[in-house]
């Protein structure tokens, strides 16, 4: 039973909602002991939380959100792709 709860973290159809939801939880925590952000940020899952805490995002639509996002990450197996931009200058207008 071990092994197989084990086996499926490594699914990142499973993975991505854990991880959202630790994230989430721990947040919540941090708040119930007074401790609160004056703004908030986040990368990948953490934009989800972020959105979440500040009242941007449903925590519903999240975890279907994060959801659909681990099952299509997980059918990529590991396929990205990476869009090359140049650089844009400041200034000039």
């Amino acid at each position: 039973m071990e092994r197989e709860a084990e086996a499926e973290l490594n699914e990142t159809r499973i993975t991505q909602p854990a991880l959202f939801v630790v994230e989430y939880a721990m947040a919540k925590q941090l708040g119930r002991w007074g401790i609160r952000p004056d703004a908030m940020i986040g990368h990948s899952l953490g934009e989800y939380v972020a959105a979440c805490l500040s009242g941007v995002m449903r925590i519903e639509d999240a975890l279907r959100l994060v959801s659909k996002r681990g099952e299509m990450m997980q059918e990529a197996r590991g396929g990205m792709v990476a869009v090359m931009m140049a650089r844009r200058r400041r200034g000039r207008g």
